[in-house]
């Protein structure tokens, strides 16, 4: 690659970030359902459906999320944010592109879980001194969209 077509990267990668509105990560918190209400009928998404977007392809899936919590993809645009051998092979699921917050630094990870048309995403880690939450993005593999997100994240000690 040119030197050219490196700064024109850069610079695209910045005009990215800088369009993402600058907000707290904690505004993509939310408080998380009734537990005893939320297992009784929830179903936990697979691990292996569970991508957490590139970081090089971060700054774009922020972008598009900044507006709504969760975006339809096609499987050929799932793969501008996650490699395309890490998508499942069963072809009744569909890529969504999904609100998600991290902590760091700390040792941990993503888990996320259906209950009809709601989805909860959570990111548990055992944290390594003070930690800051930060805006992350998923692709996660559903047989259906979601109508409504909780996002959380929590510190194990």
């Amino acid at each position: 690659m040119s030197r050219r077509a490196v700064m024109g990267v850069v610079v695209g990668v910045a005009a990215l970030a800088a369009a993402v509105p600058a907000c707290a990560a904690e505004t993509w918190l939310s408080p998380p359902p009734d537990r005893a209400t939320w297992e009784a009928a929830a179903t936990a998404i697979p691990p292996a459906d569970i991508l957490p977007v590139s970081a090089d392809a971060l700054p774009a899936a922020l972008v598009l999320l900044s507006a709504k919590a969760i975006v339809p993809l096609t499987k050929a645009s799932a793969a501008r944010y996650v490699a395309p051998a890490a998508a499942p092979d069963d072809p009744s699921l569909m890529p969504f592109l999904v609100r998600a917050v991290s902590r760091e630094p700390c040792d941990g990870g993503f888990t996320a879980e259906r209950n009809g048309a709601a989805l909860w995403v959570d990111f548990s880690c055992v944290p390594s001194g003070t930690t800051a939450t930060t805006h992350r993005a998923l692709v996660l593999y559903l047989p259906a969209s979601a109508k409504s997100l909780f996002v959380t994240s929590a510190e194990l000690h």
